[in-house]
């Protein structure tokens, strides 16, 4: 069963969860086995020592949270600053030529606005998402105990194939599922609309931080590589209540940009691509000044 089956499923959640437990222990293990690649002989006798086991998976743990951690600054930062400098551009090609068209146009406080919010969202969103806390590390060396030796406790995921159907139910949460997303547009549309920006830029603006929330939750996403813990406290129950049913419209809004948008291409041409250029040219004069120190004695 592939993962996109499982998403489909009814129970995808408790499935794709189990899944991906199951993707940091062996990926944990995949590094363990990386690591002696070149003397493969030794792999038994650390997989046979308990403390040694601990101490490598507990190294290979500690070096992707240094990375993960590492991904997820760089991501806030330059989700940010794109999102800034995306505004430059839609400001100025879209939102004023649309504007005059409907004879209205923008002042120094709705161009700041216009510019600030979707920004100030995206910070705000990304400001907020953590690496896995220092717990995790104990549940993955437990899982890991329990994929290498027999007689650690194993615990057995009962998962019913057959889900229960309440219509009723359904209908509730799709009935609030709806209202948290339209009521959170809505909101988001009225604040627009009040600091009296164009009625064009009101719509597009609230489309923007429709498409800031999906970005936003696919960098969240990414910070749970390494989780094994799918329990969901208060604050991120509240955060998925307000943002999964906007970022749902801003992924659907994604895909239709890239399908049949010309400027799409564009915007990557003329924003993303040179910001590509110089992250490899930063990434590769650092190494080279790392290669120059290490050759000073």
């Amino acid at each position: 069963m592939t993962k996109d089956t499982l998403l489909e499923h009814p129970l995808s959640h408790q499935l794709y969860s189990i899944c991906e437990r199951i993707d940091t222990v062996f990926m944990l293990l995949g590094d363990v086995i990386d690591t002696y690649k070149e003397s493969p002989e030794k792999i038994t006798k650390v997989m046979s020592d308990k403390i040694q086991l601990t101490e490598i998976v507990t190294e290979a743990y500690n070096k992707r949270y240094l990375s993960l951690k590492s991904r997820l600054i760089r991501l806030a930062i330059f989700s940010t600053l794109s999102v800034f400098l995306s505004n430059w551009v839609t400001f100025f090609i879209v939102e004023v030529p649309m504007a005059s068209w409907f004879y209205e146009g923008f002042n120094l406080f709705t161009a700041i606005i216009d510019f600030v919010v979707p920004t100030a969202v995206m910070f705000a969103l990304v400001s907020i998402i953590k690496p896995p806390p220092e717990s995790n590390r104990e549940r993955v060396l437990s899982l890991v105990y329990q994929s290498v030796y027999s007689d650690e406790k194993v615990k057995l995921h009962d998962v019913s194939m057959k889900p229960r159907s309440n219509r009723i139910f359904a209908f509730i949460m799709i009935v609030m599922y709806l209202t948290m997303m339209f009521g959170v547009l809505g909101v988001v549309g009225y604040v627009f609309y009040i600091a009296k920006l164009p009625i064009t830029s009101v719509v597009f603006d609230t489309f923007t931080i429709a498409l800031t929330f999906f970005a936003a939750v696919g960098i969240r996403n990414k910070s749970k590589e390494l989780s094994v813990d799918d329990r969901t406290g208060v604050w991120e129950f509240l955060l998925d209540m307000i943002s999964v049913p906007i970022a749902k419209v801003g992924e659907f809004l994604a895909r239709k940009w890239k399908e049949y948008n010309i400027v799409a291409i564009l915007f990557t041409f003329l924003i993303e691509t040179p910001m590509i250029v110089v992250l490899d040219f930063i990434g590769n004069w650092s190494q080279y000044l790392k290669e120059r120190r290490s050759e000073l004695h």
